[in-house]
């Protein structure tokens, strides 16, 4: 039976790189029998479909999207199609996107096999942290933010995973995000958790969407402190654009943030311990510890922002600059758009 490979995430575990490379890859697939349909112009995944399915851009729009994946299933050649978007992992419940995708495979002749890709649960919340602080949802440091998502159910995988996990008509695979199950790369793991081999002449996967450097989390930070997205509006956008350019030409991403003291790692570990144990031995046959202890070990512990340094200063200033900038849009800062070399 031909195969529908689900890619459901997890967000902040490499997805972006993954779509990246399979779009980019789309023709050397199709040469061995592998479609990754192009659905939705400026986008490499299939988020729009995954948003469609689960009824978020309304119900005419759900319907066009149940037709859009039965037209690529009928009409295509390949022996495997893949989909990819986070937010299929995340639709609701009442939605069942899963037995939706599964009613539609099984009408064409397909198998679906859903794949999540999962990192040990610290770094994801530092990366989910990160996250929130560049699109200026807070201002807080990752201590405080972590005790406060701790409950959160995105952080619960087995609860996450159950719609996908428990189906009798769909397969399910989950794949460790450590450095040694993805040597070869994101893009040929995946592939081969559902069996598949990669093009031989494929090449690797782009590193996308990256954790900054913790000055530059300090910035969004005081960005964030200011009512930066009131303030912003609609210019919020362009403005973190050119904070990130920013805070690349000053240097402040040589290394990547972590906010992961030693004890704070061990919290966040020991709150999920017994649920992470459980889907570990049921997937993979080992503990989760056992899966990550490389992660684990190789951990850089804690650069958050901690007081003054000489870069401190200069973070006000990018701070002070992208208020004026683009706070009030009708007054061009010069001192922004010649010592951060943004245009004006």
């Amino acid at each position: 039976m031909r195969r529908l490979i689900v890619h459901i995430g997890t967000p902040k575990a490499a997805s972006t790189s993954l779509q990246a490379w399979l779009a980019g890859e789309r023709s050397r697939l199709a040469a061995v029998g592998i479609d990754y349909p192009a659905l939705a112009q400026a986008d490499s995944g299939h988020r729009r479909l995954a948003l469609g399915l689960e009824g978020t851009l309304g119900q005419a729009a759900r319907q066009k999207e149940i037709e859009r994946l039965s037209h690529v299933l009928a009409g295509t050649p390949a022996d495997a199609v893949i989909l990819s978007a986070e937010q299929f992992e995340g639709a609701p419940e009442p939605a069942d996107v899963p037995g939706l995708i599964a009613a539609i495979a099984a009408r064409h002749g397909f198998r679906p096999l859903a794949l999540a890709v999962v990192r040990p649960r610290p770094g994801y919340l530092n990366a989910v942290y990160a996250q929130h602080v560049r699109r200026l949802f807070t201002a807080e440091r990752f201590g405080p933010f972590s005790v406060r998502m701790e409950g959160h159910p995105r952080f619960e995988y087995p609860r996450r995973f159950k719609p996908w996990s428990d189906r009798k008509d769909m397969d399910f695979a989950a794949i460790p995000l450590t450095a040694s199950e993805l040597s070869g790369g994101i893009g040929p793991r995946l592939l081969a958790a559902a069996g598949l081999a990669a093009p031989p002449d494929a090449g690797p996967a782009p590193r996308l969407n990256v954790t900054p450097g913790p000055a530059t989390i300090e910035a969004f930070r005081r960005l964030a402190a200011q009512s930066g997205r009131r303030r912003l509006g609609r210019c919020d956008g362009p403005a973190r654009a050119a904070l990130e350019t920013a805070a690349e030409a000053a240097g402040w991403n040589r290394s990547r943030f972590s906010g992961l003291a030693a004890d704070l790692a061990a919290r966040i570990e020991a709150r999920f311990a017994d649920a992470d144990d459980a889907f570990a031995r049921r997937f993979w046959g080992r503990s989760f510890a056992e899966v990550f202890a490389g992660e684990r070990a190789a951990s850089a512990g804690s650069n958050e922002w901690n007081g003054p340094a000489p870069e401190s200063a200069a973070i006000d200033d990018l701070v002070a600059d992208i208020l004026a900038r683009y706070g009030r849009p009708e007054r061009v800062s010069e001192r922004l758009t010649r010592r951060w070399r943004i245009p004006g």
